[in-house]
Order: C-alpha cells, then structure tokens, then sequence
C-alpha cells in the first residue's frame, strides 16, 4: 500500500509538473506578459488601482495586434532586464532608453518615443546651466540612461542614485540633494503635483524609447512592424495626445 500511495504520490507531482509546462506554453501563446516599473507617470502609474499609461495604453495595442492578452507584471526598473533573462516576462516597456550596451545584451524595438531629458530643482534654489551642477548633489534613478548621460556630461556632478523617481524627488523636497535629471514629461508631472518644485529642457539630450526582448526574440521584428504600422495609423499620435502635453516625440 505504502509502494502504491508513493507510485500515486510519484505519478501527481509528475502530472502537476508537466500540466504547469504546457500551461506557462500556452500562455505564452495567448497571452504576452510585459515588465514595467509603475512609478513614471504619465508613461506608466497607479491610478485607482490600476497601473494606466503612455506605455501601458501602447503594450495593450501591441498586443492587439498580436492576437494576445497583455499582462502587465510591476517590478522595480532595475529588475526588468533580469527578469527578461529569466524568462519571467515576454517583454519590458518602461520609458527604457535604446543604447548601444542594451542592444549589446537584449533585442530593442525600434524608438516608439524620443523624450528629452529635464532638471528638476527647488524654486528656492534654481539652475539654469547643466553646468551649474558641479559639486552639487543630483538625484538620477539607479540603472538608467539619465545616470549615465549625467556622468558624460558633467563629470563633476556628484550623482546620488536611488530605487525610483519619487524617492529622489522627496530627497529634493527634503533638501537632501539638490536638484533631479529626470525624463521631461515626468518633471512636468512631478512639478504639477509639487508647487515648491520647478524645472528646465536639458537641449540636446534626446533619448529614444524601445521595448526590451531577450536577445533574438521572434516577437522583436514583429513588433517593430506594429509600432511601424500604428505610427502611420496616427494611434502612437493618439497617445501623446492623450498622455504627454508638454514632450517633444
């Protein structure tokens, strides 16, 4: 009884193991699970509950076109590449920057949005230059192109890095740091949320937004020819419309 109960017990672990392979197989072939940081409105946030969006509203029509579900799993910014490598999630869409390192390890989709960079800094203390940053403390989210433009282009500036963008701008509201490089729509919302708070156009620091695929993923071509198609549909349009009132796309 006791070989039969371990055979039976043997037989269940198999049958659940293979039944959860052929449902994460089918998932993927209905579903398409994407990976975003929701703290970066108006790209990706919460509201009432519910994770809305530039990028949320643009997976949701690439997935359309898929003939899938979107699945939206909200992880920290820094964790969406490895999550890609783990096979955790089909894609990440989260204001992530095209560079030459990222394409060197993953598959980018061409720019679906170019944002230009923005400082944000406290009306008591203002800056005009990026060159006034010099041995000032600036907050740039950890992981990001920001941190990296920062330290190319003002070597001098001490970079505080942190999780998310609304750490580093309670960090300025504190007057922990000095000033946020942060992404220009989002400084405009941070700046309507936050009276005290004001910002400048960084020019000349365009960045091309891209969904992230693990490296030579089927869904990369196949998403480029979405983005190619809404894009002369005017539905990328629609959503800066919808969603950006003060970016340049």
């Amino acid at each position: 009884m006791k070989k039969q109960l371990h055979i039976y017990s043997l037989l269940f672990i198999l049958i659940s193991f293979f039944s959860g392979c052929f449902q994460t197989e089918h998932n993927r072939e209905t579903e398409i699970k994407f990976g975003v940081s929701a703290e970066y409105p108006p790209f990706e946030f919460y509201r009432h509950g519910e994770i809305v969006g530039f990028d949320i509203d643009l997976a949701r029509l690439i997935a359309q076109n898929l003939g899938k579900k979107a699945l939206f799993e909200d992880i920290p910014f820094e964790t969406i590449l490895a999550a890609l490598s783990n096979k955790d999630i089909d894609a990440g869409i989260s204001t992530i920057t095209i560079t030459q390192d990222r394409k060197k390890m993953y598959d980018c989709s061409i720019p679906y949005y170019k944002e230009i960079l923005a400082l944000v800094y406290k009306k008591t203390e203002p800056f005009k230059t990026v060159n006034e940053l010099s041995h000032k403390q600036v907050g740039a989210q950890l992981g990001t192109a920001q941190q990296i433009w920062l330290a190319k282009n003002n070597p001098e500036a001490e970079i505080i890095s942190m999780n998310n963008n609304n750490q580093l701008i309670e960090a300025l509201k504190a007057e922990q740091i000095n000033a946020v490089i942060i992404d220009l729509s989002q400084a405009d919302a941070f700046c309507k949320k936050n009276s005290n708070l004001e910002y400048f156009r960084i020019k000349n620091s365009s960045e091309p937004y891209g969904v992230v695929f693990e490296k030579n993923s089927p869904l990369t071509e196949q998403v480029n020819k979405i983005i190619e198609t809404l894009k002369k549909e005017g539905k990328i349009d629609e959503l800066i419309k919808k969603w950006l009132t003060t970016s340049e796309g």
